[in-house]
């Protein structure tokens, strides 16, 4: 389908058609309406248009009948040794009327996709006949199969210059040729009961030719559908066993990725746990040396009360000329502030002589 937008019509879609007679000489328009009016003539006024042809079998030998029997059929079993003549030697030509069968002719009518130059048809509507002009170009393949596949018959004109065209003028039709694809010649054939037979019989080994090499197509087929089947079998079991394996790796890996997570948590919780240990030590250790910071700070207290009633070891000093110059030589586990003698400058404040005393320092750092 193509789209149809011109002026005057609404716009609207058409059925593309094959043009085949693209450049159309004066010759080949002036030939196409002499045969419209002269086959005009004949339908109106219901009389024959009758064309003279030469069969072309005529003079020809013929040993068989060829219906249902390919051209690709070898020589010896296609031909008996007995030859025949054809029998049309003495019907060497024929006539053919074209108006048989129509009512009407159209000029250049599109018949499915094909424009004849001229097409008679019946009073059904069916093209019957086809004529076309030829002038320096011939039917396509593609059409002249479309008019043997439909029995449609074709005349062809010849034209090459104006002599031609003269003699269709007087009804000097020579160089009309044609395809009679509808009925034929009609022509009878002379046939005997042995071409009968040899014709049934060599059909019969076509058909059974035929079918041999259908059923060695069929089963060589299954053959290799066999084969394939043999073949993707091991290939599945392939498939199935590598799928496998892979599975089997994917839950090996699936059972270490666990692994793997529960190590790490573990490692987690121990070192959470070792975290807690420590903060809880270093909890106790902070505890203990408050506590022993009082217990020392606490002696240091009883030292200093003790001292300030006692005298220096060396030189006898009382002790409120005792100096606070602190020094740790007596006892450096507990960090006890002893005081020197302002005097001496002994390190110790407290009277030698008063063994009261000394049992009460010693008693002390001892603790």
């Amino acid at each position: 389908m193509i789209s149809a937008k011109g002026n005057k019509n609404e716009h609207h879609f058409r059925h593309l058609v094959k043009v085949d007679h693209v450049s159309e000489t004066p010759l080949h328009q002036d030939t196409k309406w002499l045969f419209y009016q002269k086959i005009k003539d004949c339908l109106d006024k219901n009389t024959s248009f009758p064309l003279v042809f030469e069969c072309p079998d005529y003079g020809k030998e013929y040993t068989r009948i060829a219906y249902g029997i390919p051209e690709s059929t070898s020589q010896k079993t296609k031909y008996s040794p007995h030859l025949r003549k054809n029998p049309f030697t003495e019907q060497r030509e024929f006539t053919h009327n074209v108006v048989n069968g129509a009512s009407r002719i159209e000029v250049e009518k599109a018949v499915d996709g094909f424009i004849p130059d001229l097409s008679l048809y019946d009073e059904a509507g069916n093209v019957v006949t086809a004529i076309e002009i030829v002038h320096k170009h011939e039917d396509s393949e593609e059409k002249s199969e479309y008019y043997l596949q439909n029995g449609i018959d074709v005349i062809y004109i010849n034209v090459d210059n104006e002599d031609d065209l003269l003699d269709y003028h007087k009804g000097k039709y020579s160089k009309i040729t044609f395809s009679l694809y509808r009925n034929g010649c009609n022509v009878h054939v002379l046939t005997t009961s042995r071409m009968l037979m040899e014709n049934l019989h060599l059909r019969e080994k076509i058909f059974q030719a035929d079918l041999n090499a259908a059923l060695y197509s069929l089963f060589s087929e299954l053959d290799r559908c066999n084969e394939r089947t043999v073949f993707e079998k091991i290939e599945l079991k392939r498939r199935l066993a590598r799928q496998k394996e892979d599975e089997i790796k994917r839950q090996q890996e699936q059972k270490r990725q666990i692994r793997l997570a529960e190590e790490q948590k573990r490692l987690k919780e121990e070192r959470l746990l070792r975290e807690e240990e420590q903060k809880r030590l270093r909890t106790e250790y902070q505890l203990r040396d408050e506590q022993r910071t009082t217990e020392i700070e606490a002696k240091k207290q009883k030292l200093l009360a003790l001292g300030t009633k006692g005298i220096c070891f060396d030189c006898g000093n009382e002790g409120h000329n005792i100096s606070v110059i602190p020094v740790t030589e007596i006892d450096s586990r507990f960090e006890i502030s002893i005081y020197r003698c302002a005097k001496c400058y002994s390190k110790y404040v407290f009277g030698k002589s008063d063994d009261k005393l000394k049992r009460a320092i010693s008693e002390i750092v001892s603790n």
